[in-house]
């Protein structure tokens, strides 16, 4: 009888090792996965759209040069 309980222990620990292993595994590709996606950068300045004054400006030098007075 006492053979057979400790080759029982026995199984039972290694099924637990396995376990605790697989939960680590685990834990790492779920850190790994999140360390992996893509963060949104910022757009550079050139890519927004013109402010109002930039595009005031713009009329105004277009009449300007319509025109040819500076």
């Amino acid at each position: 009888m006492k053979i057979e309980e400790k080759v029982h222990a026995k199984e039972e620990e290694m099924h637990q090792l396995q376990a605790r292993t697989q939960e680590k595994k685990e834990a790492e590709i779920k850190q790994l996965r999140r360390n992996l996606s893509f963060k949104e950068t910022p757009m550079p300045a050139f890519y927004h759209e013109p402010s109002c004054r930039s595009v005031k400006n713009k009329i105004r030098l277009q009449a300007v040069l319509r025109t040819g007075l500076w």
